[in-house]
């Protein structure tokens, strides 16, 4: 396996993840598919007219800068053919043809995992629940996955370190320019972006990042979000890759709760058996599957 041509393919930020792993799937791995015969990517179904003239420029260059790049700031590069990739991540839909992580990745496949998600304009009580919520999921041993950005998502993060936890942080930019926080859950666990370094940032990646959170996690957990918010896009990919999804409870009458309000109320949001449980479970009990309600 060429971990250069793996490189190659997910430096093709303007293709699309779908278009990228089609290309891999079609062709069995990203070394096959750089040796394509000339013109055969529009044979590639996904793929548009635009995305198979990227792919067939062919240009490595950027490859090898991102090679020295990773070498000089200890990224680590696991590629979808990796034995290190996590199976499933890698049965998601579009799953990222590369990752390239900071710190040690854990093993989301035999430990349960949740995603501790909300606005990024949290009230104090949201911050408190993000908080609590990850604090109890690390200390029953769970692993905790944030956005790490402001608000619920970096609270949780923080909660996850207090109490020793291991914690998955997943960028929606390339490494570089790390805050603290973003440093010490490198140390405790790992910070994950699909991007290589050097990559600008583009307004849809933090979309593209919902599909990698979740496909990481067994289970969702939406702490205080408005009505129309991102969460209600990362809730969407969750269920659409069969994960569970919790919704925490708050004032009726408040804006930042009328979206996990109405996950509650909703069809859409999971099976009502699941909805409910939440207000009778602690984090454990999440982990668990008992509930810690009285009698």
């Amino acid at each position: 396996m060429s971990i250069r041509h793996w490189v190659w393919l997910s430096s093709l930020t303007n293709a699309s993840p779908k278009a990228r792993a089609a290309l891999c799937s079609y062709y069995g791995g990203a070394e096959e598919a750089f040796h394509a015969p000339p013109g055969d990517y529009r044979k590639v179904p996904g793929l548009t007219e635009h995305e198979a003239e990227l792919f067939e420029a062919r240009d490595l260059s950027a490859a090898d800068r991102i090679l020295g790049d990773c070498a000089r700031e200890g990224i680590d590069i696991i590629p979808l053919q990796d034995a290190r990739y996590p199976v499933r991540l890698k049965n998601i839909f579009a799953p990222p043809v590369a990752l390239y992580v900071k710190g040690r990745l854990p093993d989301v496949d035999g430990v349960p995992s949740v995603a501790v998600i909300g606005t990024r304009r949290a009230t104090p009580y949201g911050l408190k629940m993000g908080r609590d919520i990850a604090f109890g999921v690390a200390k029953c041993g769970g692993i905790v996955v944030s956005g790490l950005t402001e608000g619920v998502d970096r609270a949780a993060a923080r909660g996850c370190l207090l109490a020793g936890g291991t914690c998955i942080g997943v960028l929606g930019t390339c490494h570089g320019g790390e805050a603290e926080l973003s440093r010490d859950v490198a140390a405790s666990g790992a910070l994950v972006s699909e991007y290589p370094p050097g990559t600008p940032p583009l307004k849809r990646f933090f979309r593209e990042r919902n599909r990698i959170s979740s496909g990481l996690s067994h289970a969702v957990c939406v702490v205080e979000a408005p009505e129309k918010s991102g969460c209600q896009l990362f809730v969407q990919e969750a269920l659409e890759q069969g994960r569970e999804i919790f919704a925490v409870p708050g004032n009726a009458d408040a804006v930042n709760s009328a979206g996990t309000i109405a996950l509650l109320l909703s069809n859409r949001s999971a099976r009502k058996r699941q909805k409910k449980r939440l207000t009778r479970k602690t984090p454990q009990a999440i982990l668990t599957g008992k509930s810690s309600s009285p009698g």
